[in-house]
Formats: structure tokens, C-alpha cells, sequence
């Protein structure tokens, strides 16, 4: 679902954009949000059961986008830094780092984003292990006379693998989600 509604958004940008001269446009941002882990998995050792487990913690974000800003539309890359996340159940750390592009709204007053992250890390800095998927994010601001943008981000990221040592395991169905409150500023060139 969410790659149809991120082809959609392209397109749609695409056709607002295409006859805008484009702006080199960096946007950095730092805020606060609440780091959510969700873990499903089955065994088959003499029976067969399901178990789940959640747990949260609250860290900072900080990153930018830089790319072109086209009329109002934004195509961009996004570097993102999280954490550390202090887990309340676990009593673990972790830190999460997201690499990707996408698209995105810049209105008088109001911004939207949408990208997707190929290369979306979690490690785990207690244990020295790193968990390794992809991840979506979804961003809607709103823009101040300041130039100040209040943001709210949310971040979903499906974990596929678990990286031990030299040893890369397959892994079941994790999910983490994150809900960001972010300040940012655009500086356009």
C-alpha cells in the first residue's frame, strides 16, 4: 500500500514541477520522538505457539534533507539519526539509522513528505548486533513567519535480517515505529 500511494505522490509532483526552474534546497532537522518495537514469532519445539513482544523508548532525531525544490514540489534525499533509545522493558539501546529519498510538498505555510528508506538500521548497542530493513516515512509541517517549521514525522520500519558478528540470520516479523515532533528550517540556494 504504501508503494502505490508513494508512486501516486510522484507522479502527481512530477506533473506540478516540470516546467519550475529547480532550487538546491537543504532542510536539517533535530526533534524528539517515541521509538516503538513490536516482535512476532512462532515456534514448532514440540508445539506450535505464537508469542509476541512490545516495547518503547524515547529518543531524539536529528537530519536533513537536501535535494531540489521545484516550484512546490521537493525531491530530495533524507540522512537520518535516532536515538539513543533507552528501552523500558528490555533494558537495551538502541540507535537506528536511515538512508533514502522521496518526495514532498513545500506550500506557503504547510509541507508534507513521503520517502522510502532502502538502507534502515537499528543496533543494538548493548549486544553489538545491528537489524537491517527498509522503512517508510511520512512527514507533515507547518511553517511559522520565522521560517521555523514545526514538524510531526512518523517512521515505520519492517526488519528482514539480523547482523551477529559475521553471521547475517533471517529474521521473523519485527516492526518498529516511530513518532517524531522535529523543528526544521530549509535554507534554499
Amino acid at each position: 500500500m504504501f508503494m502505490k500511494l508513494f508512486f501516486l505522490v510522484c507522479i502527481f509532483s512530477v506533473s506540478q514541477g516540470v516546467f519550475a526552474a529547480g532550487k538546491l534546497t537543504i532542510e536539517p532537522y533535530l526533534g524528539v520522538g517515541t521509538f516503538k518495537q513490536s516482535e512476532t514469532f512462532s515456534t514448532t519445539l514440540g508445539t506450535d505457539f505464537d508469542a509476541s513482544f512490545d516495547d518503547s523508548g524515547t529518543g531524539i532525531a536529528l537530519g536533513a534533507r537536501g535535494g531540489l525544490l521545484f516550484g512546490k514540489t521537493y525531491w530530495a534525499l533524507d540522512y537520518h539519526l535516532g536515538g539513543p533509545y533507552e528501552m523500558e522493558l528490555a533494558k537495551r539501546e538502541y540507535t537506528n539509522t536511515l538512508f533514502g529519498g522521496g518526495v514532498g510538498y513545500f506550500g506557503n505555510q504547510y509541507r508534507a513528505w513521503i520517502g522510502y528508506y532502502g538502507h534502515a538500521v537499528v543496533e543494538d548497542s548493548n549486544n553489538s548486533v545491528k537489524y537491517q530493513g527498509i522503512g517508510i516515512k511520512i512527514v507533515a509541517g507547518f511553517q511559522f513567519q520565522s521560517k521555523l517549521i514545526l514538524n510531526i514525522e512518523y517512521l515505520l520500519q519492517d526488519i528482514k535480517e539480523k547482523k551477529f558478528d559475521t553471521q547475517d540470520i533471517p529474521l521473523g516479523d519485527i516492526s518498529i515505529s516511530v513518532l517524531y515532533f522535529t523543528v526544521s528550517s530549509p535554507i534554499s540556494f
